[in-house]
């Protein structure tokens, strides 16, 4: 998986995480994506959002098994 894109290691995360840690990491990233590919018609994310966000990515890190290395 060293060489695979983001996608397709997002893809195969059921395999190696949860099905939960799995819907937490395509929701957050779901998330951030949305916020960096801003429309001038939405509104931007409040630094609530952002400090919750982090928070979310933080604890996938921790949970995530090639995070550990």
């Amino acid at each position: 998986m060293t060489r695979a894109t983001g996608r397709a290691k997002a893809l195969c995360l059921e395999r190696y995480a949860t099905a939960s840690v799995a819907r937490q990491w395509y929701a957050v990233w779901s998330a951030l994506s949305a916020a960096c590919h801003h429309h001038i018609y939405e509104l931007p994310p409040t630094p609530a959002e952002v400090r919750a966000w982090h928070q979310d990515v933080v604890e996938l890190l921790a949970v995530l098994p090639s995070a550990r290395r």
